[in-house]
Protein backbone atom coordinates (compact mmCIF):
# COMPACT_ATOMS: atom_id res chain seq x y z
CA UNK A 1 0.00 0.00 0.00
CA UNK A 2 1.65 3.40 -1.11
CA UNK A 3 2.33 5.98 1.03
CA UNK A 4 -0.18 8.62 0.71
CA UNK A 5 1.27 12.24 -0.64
CA UNK A 6 0.03 14.66 2.27
CA UNK A 7 1.56 11.91 4.39
CA UNK A 8 4.73 12.00 3.44
CA UNK A 9 4.81 16.25 3.07
CA UNK A 10 3.91 16.42 7.00
CA UNK A 11 6.52 14.02 8.48
CA UNK A 12 8.70 16.30 5.99
CA UNK A 13 7.64 20.01 7.07
CA UNK A 14 9.96 22.60 8.14
CA UNK A 15 8.00 21.78 11.33
CA UNK A 16 8.10 18.03 11.74
CA UNK A 17 11.74 18.22 11.13
CA UNK A 18 12.43 20.27 13.65
CA UNK A 19 11.19 18.43 16.37
CA UNK A 20 12.33 15.61 14.85
CA UNK A 21 15.85 17.37 15.08
CA UNK A 22 15.13 18.74 19.00
CA UNK A 23 13.27 14.96 20.14
CA UNK A 24 16.50 13.37 18.68
CA UNK A 25 18.57 15.73 21.23
CA UNK A 26 16.21 15.00 23.63
CA UNK A 27 16.26 11.49 23.94
CA UNK A 28 19.72 11.17 22.95
CA UNK A 29 18.61 9.79 19.51
CA UNK A 30 21.76 10.52 17.45
CA UNK A 31 20.30 8.90 14.32
CA UNK A 32 17.12 10.98 14.78
CA UNK A 33 18.74 14.12 15.34
CA UNK A 34 21.24 14.24 12.39
CA UNK A 35 18.69 12.54 10.17
CA UNK A 36 16.30 15.41 10.67
CA UNK A 37 19.57 17.98 10.10
CA UNK A 38 20.42 15.80 6.48
CA UNK A 39 17.11 15.82 5.23
CA UNK A 40 16.38 19.35 5.76
CA UNK A 41 19.71 20.03 4.02
CA UNK A 42 18.52 17.90 1.33
CA UNK A 43 14.96 18.80 0.93
CA UNK A 44 15.46 22.64 1.42
CA UNK A 45 18.61 23.89 0.80
CA UNK A 46 20.89 25.45 2.89
CA UNK A 47 19.30 28.69 2.96
CA UNK A 48 16.08 27.90 3.75
CA UNK A 49 16.95 25.06 6.02
CA UNK A 50 18.71 27.69 7.97
CA UNK A 51 15.70 29.66 8.04
CA UNK A 52 12.31 27.51 7.86
CA UNK A 53 13.87 24.58 10.32
CA UNK A 54 16.85 25.31 12.26
CA UNK A 55 16.09 28.94 13.10
CA UNK A 56 12.49 26.86 14.67
CA UNK A 57 14.80 23.76 16.11
CA UNK A 58 17.12 25.64 18.35
CA UNK A 59 14.26 27.91 19.10
CA UNK A 60 12.57 24.62 20.32
CA UNK A 61 15.23 23.11 22.16
CA UNK A 62 16.26 26.21 23.73
CA UNK A 63 12.79 26.55 25.58
CA UNK A 64 13.44 22.78 26.69
CA UNK A 65 16.77 23.41 28.54
CA UNK A 66 20.16 25.18 27.85
CA UNK A 67 22.13 21.52 27.20
CA UNK A 68 19.33 20.54 24.56
CA UNK A 69 20.01 24.09 22.55
CA UNK A 70 24.02 23.22 23.05
CA UNK A 71 23.33 19.55 21.48
CA UNK A 72 21.26 20.77 18.60
CA UNK A 73 23.43 23.94 17.84
CA UNK A 74 26.24 21.98 18.15
CA UNK A 75 25.13 19.51 15.59
CA UNK A 76 23.02 22.13 12.98
CA UNK A 77 26.42 23.39 12.92
CA UNK A 78 28.99 20.82 12.14
CA UNK A 79 26.62 19.64 9.36
CA UNK A 80 26.82 23.27 8.16
CA UNK A 81 30.51 23.27 7.58
CA UNK A 82 29.98 20.15 5.55
CA UNK A 83 27.20 21.37 3.39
Amino acid sequence: MPVPRRLIEFEFSPGALARRIVRGAVEHDMVRLHGGIVAAFEIYGAETAEQDVFDAARRLAAAFSPDCHATVADAIGSHAKRA
